[in-house]
Parts: structure tokens; sequence; C-alpha cells
């Protein structure tokens, strides 16, 4: 039987199946960057939650980045794999060609070198923008998901001030839903598309209940109110929510 406690539970589920599955490929790697070896520490006890301080959680999804982009666009052409990919993960397509170690996709030597220069290209990637100590990585300095504000999100000056940002967990194969658009030049890795809103009732307890919005309740961008549950959000928390009729206090009648 549920009841509020296991619904919080389960919205904030973090464990990817998906970076599970990938795991043991991206474990077989030889890096020769420097940082190789603390990188490939972190993936092996990577438990597969996709938490907001995870670096193994950065670490395996730019590798599987990496390694989409050059697999499949070695064989699709760059013209044709940008035009599909972030409208497509590929990530099911990646798993089958990495466990076949398929040569049509990864050449007659095999998927290991691929693998390999993956993770080194991930590496360089990754300490170029967040300094050479993995252990200081965060998936989600990466992984911010943003509320962009309409129309002033697209404005550049004005979108600092508009949107909201906010550090998240999840990714693209969790229950607590963090999607990332691969194809963006920009932010490849941020979270486009999460529960904005998560509600829990309890039906038999007078109407209480739990919620939390993505941002807040105002939609006036200089109120107090209009971002104050975004920390809130990102750390799966939640706020007190009555649906109670409420007593009145005073009534007026009017006659003719």
């Amino acid at each position: 039987m549920h009841n509020l406690q296991s619904m919080q539970q389960v919205q904030n589920d973090l464990l990817s199946l998906g970076a599970k599955s990938l795991l043991p490929a991206a474990l077989q790697a030889q890096p020769t960057h420097p940082l190789g070896d603390q990188a490939m520490k972190l993936l092996a006890s990577f438990d597969g939650q996709m938490r907001t301080q995870s670096a193994a959680a950065l670490i395996l999804n730019v590798w599987a980045d990496e390694m989409t982009r050059a697999v499949l666009s070695s064989r699709l052409g760059a013209e044709r794999f940008q035009g599909l990919y972030g409208k497509r993960h590929f990530r099911l397509s990646l798993e089958g060609i990495l466990a076949r170690d398929d040569k049509f996709w990864c050449g007659s030597s095999g998927c290991a070198p691929w693998v390999s220069a993956a993770m080194d290209r991930s590496l360089n990637r990754i300490s170029s923008k967040l300094g050479s100590d993995p252990n200081q990585w965060r998936w989600g300095a990466w992984h911010p998901a943003i509320s962009s504000h309409k129309p002033f999100g697209k404005v550049p000056g004005l979108s600092a001030l508009f949107d909201v940002r906010v550090e998240s967990p999840g990714d693209l194969f969790t229950v607590n839903v963090g999607q990332y658009w691969a194809n963006d030049k920009k932010e490849p890795f941020a979270n486009r598309h999460a529960a904005s809103m998560r509600s829990i009732y309890d039906l038999s307890s007078g109407g209480q209940g739990l919620f939390i919005y993505q941002t807040g309740q105002s939609g006036h961008v200089f109120s107090t109110r209009s971002r104050d549950m975004a920390k809130q959000w990102a750390r799966g928390e939640y706020r007190n929510l009555s649906v109670s009729q409420p007593v009145p206090v005073h009534s007026m009648r009017l006659t003719p």
C-alpha cells in the first residue's frame, strides 16, 4: 500500500536503467588521459543514481554522447546524423552495437578503440570546464533545469533575469526525468523536460497533500514568489497542500 512517503520516493527515483545498461561498456575503456585512472575508479563505484552531485553520472553521460556522435555519424554521415540526433538519443542502438562488438559500425578492429577514445575526449571536455579534480565534478553543473521565460528567455541579456535555472538530478531514463537535448550547441546536457509540478494527494486525511512547482507560484519575475520553490523542487522536497474547504468567517446577505 502506498502512502505520502512512498509516493515521494517514487516521484524522486533517480535510478537510470539506461545508465546501468551502458555502464559495463564504459568500464571497458582504457583511457590515456591523465585523469583516466580517477575517472574509471568513479565509474567502477557508480550505482546508476543520477544525483546532482555525482561525478560518475556526468562522466557516463558525456562518454555516451561522444560514443554516439563518433560511431553513428561515421556511417550515417554528419549531415544526416545532425538532423536526427536530439530528436532521437540512439541509446538502444549504441547498446546493441557495443554488446555485439559490431564491426559494421566500429570497423574491423571492433569497438574497443572507440570506447577508449571517447573516454579520452570526454575527460578533455569535462576538465576544460570543471577543472582537473574529478572528485569535484558534478552532474548538476552541466544539467541545470531551465524554466525558460516566454518570450524573454530568447533575448540575450534578458534571459538571465527572466529564466529560472537550478542544478537538477535525473536523466532520460529516470522516473524523476531530466531529459536533455544532446544536439543543443550551447548546453547539450541542460534539463529541458522534467516534472514542472509534483503533487501527492492523500484522500484518507481530509484532503491533505503535498506539492511543489519547478519555479514558484507567481508569474511576476520581480516577485519573491516567482522562483522560491526551485531549489526545493531540485532537492525532491515538497510543501504542504490543503484542499479542504475553509470555514467561513464572515457572511454578507444582499437583498433587492
